[in-house]
């Protein structure tokens, strides 16, 4: 009987949809369950609704990544500013390096300005702050510089103490004048200068026979020291020039003699070497154990004694003994009596091995301008040496 309601009961209205579309539930909120009629519902709701449309709606906010826009708008600024204090400096900077400065003058006439770079201008011409010299001045002193080297030298080879305040005023005066006429004063000799001890002076390379008048081999000097006729070329006689009869080691005064038995030379004992001079000729001692034979002429002829002991030949020992030298600077050849014999090229200079020594002979003219010995020096004192016979 209870299945149906009475129709006079209140009929509970139907519950209004919230806004969001979700139905609003009582406070219990449970299903089957009659909650308690909102007699304010008619009043609350409209004002609830209005609220609900003024507020605005708040999204969640979002993680943004890095800001990017925010470096870029201020580092751009920056370098921007940066490259222009730069470039500012480096104009100011290359402005103070090329201003010019006037240097002081002191008088004198001087450019306006000078550029000052860090680099030199090579195309301004530096002055030499060294004079030049007089070029007559400097020959003038050149000849008297000469004179004096040969002064001193002609003393040093005629064994003196010569020195160079031997050459007079008068010497010094006619050089200077041949030099130039511009010269007024010759120039101040210097102090006393000894030639040094390594320096030798010797003959010139190229010397010219002394006079021949009859063009027999021998000169006039020679023909008057082995008592030959410097008219005749064939002095005894016997059809053969007194030159080729020197050469072949006859006397060219005497007919089929020899040298060694002539009455115009002597021998002379050197060592265990004896050697053919004429009689004028004489002998002194030298230095070291050396034989100067005097021609009775500033021509000196010197023979010097070295040990030899080696195994080579008398000449690679010579060529070893002159430094810079080879072998196509000398001669070989033997003597009249067999002994070894090396030749300089100009003939001047003999080396003859006897024994276990070493004989020099040098020729040394002494500043003459002709060799008027040459036959003598190497046919008859270098030629017909022979050792000494027990």
């Amino acid at each position: 009987m209870f299945d149906s309601s009475p129709p006079n009961l209140p009929v509970e209205p139907a519950p209004k949809a919230s806004p969001t579309g979700a139905p609003v539930q009582g406070g219990i909120n449970q299903t089957g369950i009659k909650e308690p009629e909102d007699i304010f519902a008619d009043i609350k709701e409209p004002e609830l609704e209005q609220t609900k449309a003024a507020m605005p709606m708040q999204s969640t906010p979002t993680v943004k990544g890095f800001p990017w826009k925010v470096v870029f708008g201020i580092g751009i600024p920056l370098v921007v500013v940066g490259l222009g204090v730069s470039g500012w400096y480096v104009y100011t900077s290359y402005q103070s390096a090329t201003k010019t400065v006037k240097p002081p003058t002191n008088g004198a006439v001087a450019p306006s300005s000078v550029p000052v770079t860090a680099m030199p201008d090579n195309t301004q011409a530096i002055p030499n702050p060294i004079k030049q010299p007089d070029e007559t001045q400097l020959a003038a002193s050149q000849a008297a510089t000469a004179l004096m080297q040969a002064q001193a030298a002609k003393g040093y080879q005629e064994g003196t103490t010569s020195t160079l305040s031997e050459a007079t005023s008068t010497q010094v005066q006619e050089l200077t004048a041949t030099a130039t006429s511009e010269v007024t004063s010759p120039p101040v000799a210097p102090p006393n200068i000894p030639l040094p001890e390594s320096v030798s002076p010797t003959a010139p390379t190229e010397l010219s026979p002394g006079l021949d008048s009859d063009q027999d081999g021998l000169t006039n000097s020679e023909e008057a020291l082995l008592g030959t006729d410097p008219n005749k070329a064939d002095s005894d006689g016997d059809g053969f020039a007194d030159g080729s009869e020197v050469k072949s080691g006859y006397d060219p005064a005497k007919k089929n003699g020899k040298l060694i038995d002539s009455q115009y030379l002597k021998k002379e004992t050197v060592s265990t070497l004896d050697v053919l001079i004429p009689t004028i000729w004489e002998r002194k001692p030298g230095l070291g154990g050396s034989v100067q034979i005097l021609t009775g002429t500033p021509a000196v002829i010197t023979i010097d004694l070295q040990p030899y002991a080696t195994q080579q030949t008398l000449l690679d020992w010579v060529v070893a003994q002159n430094m810079g030298a080879n072998a196509q600077d000398f001669s070989s050849d033997k003597t009249a009596s067999g002994i070894d014999v090396v030749y300089s090229k100009d003939r001047m200079t003999a080396w003859l091995l006897a024994g276990n020594t070493v004989y020099k002979f040098h020729y040394n003219t002494n500043s003459a301008l002709t060799k008027d010995f040459g036959m003598i020096f190497e046919y008859i004192m270098v030629k017909q040496a022979q050792t000494v016979l027990p």
